[in-house]
């Protein structure tokens, strides 16, 4: 493996409790809402680590690709691991509509108002059954 001085940032940062983000999303990042929740997907696995998942840019879990190409989640600190999806395209897929719906409803992440997040589970249930029947 060559030495990449972005992934390497990237592992400096994390271990700091900042999630990285390229230049596009730090931009996005310093000019709107701060982004709850996030998935950063590895340029290149680390071993069968191909994502972190982050909640206010503290490493909050990790996507693992198993030998079958399926993969997995596993919250920090649990050895439970959850089943995500059938391949990595999916799974770039998936994380996308993920960090969109994040995005879009930063502001929203504090309310208790069940109409917004049942509109909001929804409409990330249709993107993803586009993607792969749930």
């Amino acid at each position: 493996m060559n030495y990449d001085p972005d992934i390497e940032r990237f592992f400096q940062e994390l271990k700091s409790g900042v999630a990285a983000a390229d230049e596009a999303e730090a931009a996005a990042a310093s000019s709107g809402p701060s982004i709850p929740k996030r998935i950063v997907v590895l340029a290149e696995p680390d071993g069968d680590v191909v994502a972190y998942h982050t909640e206010f840019g503290q490493f909050a879990g990790e996507f693992v690709r198993v030998q079958t190409n399926e993969i997995y989640f596993n919250y920090a600190g649990d050895e439970r691991r959850w089943y995500v999806n059938k391949s990595m395209s999916a799974f770039c897929e998936a994380a996308e509509i993920f960090n969109r719906c994040c995005e879009l409803h930063a502001e929203d992440e504090d309310s208790e108002d069940e109409a917004v997040w049942s509109v909001v589970a929804a409409q990330m249930r249709r993107e993803f059954e586009s993607i792969e029947p749930l």
